[in-house]
């Protein structure tokens, strides 16, 4: 009997063991305290607390306007704690900061979530309240001096020029601060030139002027802004020196310089065959169209080089030869020979076209003053004739008649009415007049002849004729 007393005191006590571990197991969770009202530039915290755990994993994220500062976003354990965050607060407005993750106590699995809310307002707001989606919240945290900072130093990033210039020659376009590339043609013997630049900027600094060396062809002359932030704006002046001359040529008063470098030459026309021909027993280079008969050479003169019509035979440059494109139509531009430059009624002078100076006339008549006529070859090398009008800006074909107003016309038409009845009436005189001269001559052939006089013979006394002759000399 005592055994069994024994047994069943030993069963119970273990029940009772069992019974008292059962009750003292915890139910696992996580929860999250934190959030309210705070200003920028405030220190914020944000605790993750878990507990009745064997295990947990969690994540942590934030919505903005927070900076995390110290903390564990992504923690792991295995036993009852606490995980604390804290943040910067940068800007206005609602800050979440959440978690999710998973919980164990051992026998089961449990998901966990929580989430706090900042209201972030400026410091000089004294209003507003916070909120948390927890049961667990921060108390409000107490305003805090907004440190100020220090502003920062803006440096200039102007790299630009308000002008450049150059002591030989003229730069080409002129100086503009956007433009950073120009050509500038030098004349033969230039040894060096003066480059002045000047920056927009006070704080910026040039490099690359004062006197520069140059050499025959071509020479590149870079100018460098420096901006106060360290930026650059480099301006390149592309300078070309010529060539001592083999040979000079005239065209009227201008002197032409024939060179055997003609780097960059070229015509834009496939008549045009690039040669050689011998000028002063020097070869130089030559363009040839065997279609137009033309030959052309690149020469220099004050104006800058050029094409010019050169005659082989006689060994002299004629014209100008100027490929240009002028409203819609492909001209080339020469010099008017002497002996077509006079024309009844129009002047002789300089016509500008879009911007492109033609050799041609202007009308003498007041009626004609808003056009003109020009001359030029088409690509055909033929020379053509356009009437210019200035105010509508067209050009048109010319057909080479005079043109005169209707009010000339008229007079013009009323006076050679005019001379051809004067011309009548004279006619018709001058048929009377004959008619009547004819009628005259021949009255007076037949009645102005006289009569013809039979004479006879009489003989006469020797003595009758001594007394008459007598007497005749005593008369005298």
């Amino acid at each position: 009997m005592k055994k069994i007393n024994q047994i069943v005191l030993t069963i119970l006590l273990g029940l009772s063991l069992f019974c008292f571990n059962v009750t003292n197991i915890k139910a696992a969770s996580a929860s999250i305290s934190g959030g309210g009202t705070v200003y920028v530039g405030d220190t914020v915290s944000v605790t993750i607390s878990v507990s009745g755990v064997k295990s947990y994993t969690y994540l942590v994220a934030n919505s903005g306007n927070l900076t995390l500062m110290s903390g564990n976003t992504e923690p792991m354990g295995f036993s009852d704690e606490s995980n604390t965050l804290t943040y910067k607060v940068t800007a206005t407005g609602t800050a979440t900061v959440s978690f999710s993750g998973q919980v164990s106590d051992g026998v089961d699995d449990k998901p966990v979530s929580g989430s706090v809310v900042f209201n972030v307002i400026s410091p000089s707001n004294d209003n507003g309240s916070g909120s948390s989606s927890s049961t667990n919240t921060q108390p409000e945290q107490p305003k805090q001096e907004t440190p100020k900072e220090e502003p920062k130093e803006t440096k200039s990033s102007d790299s630009s020029l308000v002008s450049l210039g150059v002591s030989e020659g003229k730069l080409s376009p002129e100086f503009k601060a956007g433009t950073t590339s120009y050509k500038l043609n030098l004349p033969e013997g230039t040894k060096s030139i003066n480059v002045s630049a000047k920056a927009k900027d006070g704080k910026a600094s040039v490099s690359g002027t004062g006197k520069i060396e140059v050499k025959d062809g071509d020479n590149a002359i870079n100018v460098t802004v420096t901006a106060e932030d360290g930026s650059t704006t480099v301006y390149t002046i592309k300078a070309y020196v010529q060539e001592k001359a083999v040979a000079t040529l005239t065209m009227g008063d201008k002197k032409l310089n024939v060179f055997t470098n003609v780097k960059g030459a070229a015509i834009d026309n496939k008549a045009f065959e690039k040669t050689k021909i011998k000028i002063n027993n020097t070869e130089v280079p030559a363009w040839k169209s065997e279609t137009q008969n033309i030959t052309l050479l690149y020469l220099n003169g004050d104006d800058g080089n050029n094409f010019y019509i050169y005659d082989e035979k006689t060994q002299k440059v004629t014209s100008i030869y100027k490929p240009v494109g002028v409203l819609g139509q492909n001209l080339i531009i020469v010099n008017v020979p002497a002996n077509l430059q006079t024309r009844s009624n129009m002047k002789f002078t300089t016509i500008e076209v879009d911007k492109v100076k033609f050799p041609g006339w202007t009308f003498e008549d007041e009626s004609f003053k808003d056009f003109a006529i020009i001359y030029a070859l088409d690509q055909n090398g033929k020379e053509v004739y356009y009437q210019y009008d200035s105010k509508e800006k067209t050009l048109q074909r010319f057909s080479n008649a005079a043109a005169i107003s209707q009010e000339k016309y008229d007079a013009y038409v009323k006076e050679k009415e005019n001379k051809e009845q004067t011309l009548m009436y004279v006619i018709y005189g001058l048929g009377a007049g004959c008619v009547v001269c004819l009628g005259l001559a021949g009255y007076f052939f037949f009645h102005g002849r006289k009569p013809k006089v039979k004479h006879k013979k009489v003989d006469i006394e020797k003595e009758d004729y001594e007394n008459r002759f007598h007497i005749e000399e005593e008369d005298e």
